[in-house]
Parts: structure tokens; sequence; C-alpha cells
């Protein structure tokens, strides 16, 4: 029986607390945050013990740690958990550079310690589904992999003064494109693999002078094995969207919802059955690599270079040219 401490107590940990509870090979054992009546919320549904220093729970026995905190605390920590000797699930991003990352796998690797980074990359049905009737050559060599997610400017403007305004400050969040769009980065390299290069133009919409992260972001990565990928988002758009796809030389497969379309060149257009590449959850995923010794979907070495291709797009807006990885 894993014992389990969270460490941060927001919204993503109500997600993370639900799916944990409805394992039966693991307890959530120590919950803390600053804020200690969040933490009480959830410890209080599964008799665990509270606190508000994150230290204070790293020195009990928790076998797994999940840090669900802001980014900017991810690498502080998660190298503390990781010298704790706890495995470590924490969320996306897993630091705010790439420097941070390196140093956080250089910890994780010391201790000898499962780590997993919060993608839904191996959970998606959709997602999953077209990156699996890629890697099966169902359309040839990749051409282009577009990925286009579009929301409202709501997500900043209702943060502010909240307990989630660190999502407005480009400095504890890392912005639109780092906080969020690491997912759909996480999905293209899935696909495309290695980048040889990216170019981006990184904008901020938002009047608010508050606001400081940016909200826009559309780029062009170049892969190393030939293909195109095109990224394309917003928090600053008045309508929610999302499109994905991925063009092959021998056909095409759409993404619109959670529908999942493919055609091969001259032929008809089929609907696909969506199937994720795991029927677990993540947490049941990770539980598993734990106890199996093996490696998790969205592993630190992903994550690192995931961050790496991001922050090469943040350096090619800012100087307004092509950046080599």
């Amino acid at each position: 029986m894993f014992k389990i401490g969270i460490i941060g107590a927001g919204e993503i940990a109500q997600n993370h607390e639900s799916e944990i509870a409805k394992l039966d090979d693991c307890k959530i054992t120590a919950v803390c945050d600053i804020r200690e009546d969040a933490a009480k919320a959830i410890a209080e549904k599964h008799g665990a013990r509270v606190f508000t220093d994150y230290r204070d729970l790293l020195k009990t026995d928790v076998d797994i740690v999940y840090i669900l905190t802001p980014p900017f605390l991810h690498k502080e920590m998660t190298i503390a958990a990781a010298e704790a000797g706890k495995h470590i699930f924490v969320e996306k991003p897993l630091a705010l550079s790439y420097e941070d990352c390196v140093e956080i796998k250089a910890a994780v690797d010391k201790a000898g310690v499962k780590c997993q980074v919060g993608y839904i990359v191996g959970y998606n049905p959709a997602g999953d589904t077209a990156r699996r009737l890629f890697k099966e050559n169902k359309i040839g060599d990749l051409v282009v992999i577009w990925d286009k997610r579009m929301h409202s400017a709501n997500i900043l403007n209702s943060s502010l003064g909240t307990h989630k305004d660190w999502l407005t400050d480009k400095n504890k969040s890392g912005g639109h494109l780092l906080e969020c769009m690491t997912h759909e980065v996480q999905w293209m390299l899935s696909i495309g693999g290695e980048v040889e290069s990216v170019y981006a133009n990184i904008q901020s919409a938002n009047p608010n002078p508050n606001i400081t992260a940016d909200d826009n972001c559309w780029a062009i990565l170049k892969f190393k094995n030939g293909g195109i990928g095109v990224l394309g988002t917003s928090w600053s758009c008045p309508i929610n969207s999302m499109e994905k796809g991925i063009l092959g030389t021998a056909g095409v497969i759409e993404i619109s919802g959670r529908k999942v379309k493919m055609a091969k060149n001259d032929d008809e257009v089929q609907e696909v059955e969506t199937v994720a590449d795991t029927n677990m959850s993540k947490q049941a995923h990770f539980n598993k690599c734990i106890r199996e010794n093996l490696k998790p979907f969205n592993s630190i070495d992903e994550a690192v270079y995931n961050i790496k291709v991001i922050i090469a797009m943040h350096k090619s807006s800012l100087n307004n040219e092509v950046v080599k990885l």
C-alpha cells in the first residue's frame, strides 16, 4: 500500500485526489498547502495529516509525493522530494527554465526515484489514437502536424486577486505557452520526434497592466525527420476552439473534439474509434511503474526536452530569429 502525500491543495489537486481515492493500492496520508483550510479540505476526507510546510511533509513516511503547486515552486520542491527518497508526480511544466529542469533531472537520477510529469499523452483517447495511427504508418511519412488551441481571456482576468493570481505573473507561471500549451508541445513531440529548429512569435494581447504573462503564441517547428509542426495558441480569444491534425505523404488524420477522422489519399473519410494508450488513470499508471520498475509515460527526460523546445521558442520570439536546437 503506497502512502501518498499531496503538496499543493488547489483546483488541480481536487482532480488528482478524486482519482487516487479510486485506487486500492494507495492511500493519501498527508496533505500540504500554505492555506491550511485548503489542505484540511482534502485531508479530512482521508484521515490524512495536515501540513503548511512541504519540508515537514517530506519528513514523513510517504512513498509518493504529488507536487501540484504553481510552476515557480516546482524546482525547489521536486529536488527536495528526490533528496528525501520519494517517488514524484509533478504537474506540468517541470520548471520555468531548461537549466532548472536539468538540475531536477540530475537530482531525480541521483536519488534513483521514479518521476512522472502531468502531461496527458498516453491518457488521451483522441490524441493517442491519432499518434498511434501515424506510428503504424497509416498515412505515410510526416509532412506537417498542426495544433491550434484557443481560450478566453477570462482565464487570466478572473485569476487576478485570487489564490490563482500566480497564473497572471510570467515569473511564476511562465506564461501561456509554458504553463498551458506545454501539453500541445508534448503531443507534437510525441509524433514528430526531435526538433531541428523553431521560429515563434509570442505576444501579450491582454491590456491589463497587472497581467505580465504572455497569452498568444504562433510557432513553426522543423523536425529532424523533415516534417513541420505548426502551433497556434491564445488566451485572448472570445471563442474557445481546439483543432489538431497530422498530414502524411499518404493521407491525413484530423482531431475535432473527441473524434478522430482519417482519410488516405483518394479514399473516403472514415471516423476512427478512439482508445488511449492505457486504460489506466495517470495515478494508477504511476503506481504500476513504481511497483514493476517501468518507465512512466511523460518521463522526466521527455519533460526536460519539452521545456528545451519551449525556451527556444521564447528566444526565437525575443530575437526575431530561427533558433536551432
